[in-house]
């Protein structure tokens, strides 16, 4: 077979077509690039795959801002050790504290700590809006040229969002039980949103959209992602579909008990699938349940991070082995590379991908 640029190796087996070999696209994001520049080798995230050699999937590109009405103000003000962030409504005024530690930023006060919290959430959704902007993803998808492929990111699905960036999982669990209707109602708030939002980002140039989702049993049963969100993620990819776009969802948990339930979801494919023992499937198991689905993802970044070059390219060499002839499959990071990692290893996988034969 002729060999493929980055980008037409991405697009056909995004698509489930026959590729040239088996595609290599890390996940790299501010935190690997915080250790390179730690390092005195500062790169962009281009720059960084580039390097290493890998198929570009650059994430997170920006095609939206968000605006608020109705006496909405988002304030964020810096403190020595994190920042300090303020919802103020006409209802009431809600905070959420972050702070510095381990090379990342992490949430140490989420918003909600009570129901009139709770209604000062709901006020700030239904004064949220999504305006496109789509210059920085032209320009990044210009900068990227053959060698890849530029994302946009869609915000979870509202149980997820509660429990990560609202009210922390106990916080939810707890108000399920408690406020159930008032829960619910918000939720369903906050789907309306997501639906808007994934209008203006199906619309957009990217030929990807990935929910970052962050599925995994240790947060959520299957019971819970039956009952919040299946429906809404069926509900988004049905937008992103309509405007002849993928969907993908990002899953970088451990999925074992999950999917047969995402098998039926109808997102394209899944991200970031991390095996043992961070998570707890390799590829080939995935892609054996998800038939039909593409599966991004194969690597443990902990693996990556902990090992010599020749370890990683053993390791490799036994995913891709297991996954052969790695039909429907993306190597990447089962999430974002860690902090730490050589440039060397992810060099590795490199050399291994594009000496080994697909079967």
């Amino acid at each position: 077979m002729i060999a493929m640029t980055s980008r037409e190796r991405l697009l056909r087996a995004l698509h489930q077509e026959e590729v040239d070999r088996l595609p290599w696209a890390p996940l790299i994001d501010d935190y690997y690039l915080g250790y390179l520049r730690d390092i005195g080798k500062p790169m962009n995230v281009v720059e960084a795959l580039r390097f290493i050699g890998a198929d570009i999937v650059e994430r997170h590109v920006r095609c939206y801002h968000v605006r608020y009405s109705g006496g909405v103000r988002l304030r964020i003000d810096q403190e020595d050790d994190g920042r300090y962030h303020t919802f103020e409504t006409p209802v009431g005024n809600i905070h959420q504290r972050t702070r510095y530690g381990g090379h990342t930023e992490t949430i140490s006060e989420f918003y909600v700590k009570s129901l009139d919290d709770l209604r000062a959430l709901q006020y700030v959704e239904e004064h949220m809006s999504f305006v496109p902007d789509y210059g920085s993803l032209v320009s990044e998808k210009e900068y990227i040229g053959d060698d890849g492929i530029a994302t946009v990111s869609a915000r979870a699905t509202p149980l997820t969002t509660l429990f990560m960036e609202y009210m922390g999982l106990a916080g939810l669990i707890y108000a399920l039980a408690d406020h159930k209707e008032e829960i619910e109602a918000l939720m369903e708030v906050m789907h309306d949103n997501n639906r808007r939002q994934h209008e203006v980002l199906a619309a957009s140039p990217a030929e990807l959209v990935i929910i970052y989702e962050d599925t995994s049993t240790t947060t959520i049963s299957p019971k819970l992602y039956e009952q919040y969100c299946s429906r809404q993620l069926d509900d988004y990819a049905d937008i992103v579909h309509r405007e002849g776009k993928l969907y993908f969802a990002h899953m970088c948990g451990k999925l074992k008990g999950m999917l047969h339930l995402i098998r039926s979801n109808r997102m394209d494919g899944i991200d970031s699938l991390c095996p043992p023992s961070t998570g707890d499937v390799w590829a080939d198991q995935a892609l054996d349940i998800l038939k039909g689905k593409t599966v991004m993802g194969g690597l443990d970044p902990a693996k990556l991070q902990a090992s010599s070059p020749k370890e990683v390219e053993e390791y490799v060499r036994y995913v891709m082995g297991r996954a052969a002839p790695c039909q429907d499959l993306i190597l990447s990071t089962g999430d974002a590379t860690p902090y730490g990692t050589t440039l060397e290893n992810l060099r590795s996988v490199t050399r291994v991908v594009e000496g080994g034969p697909l079967s």
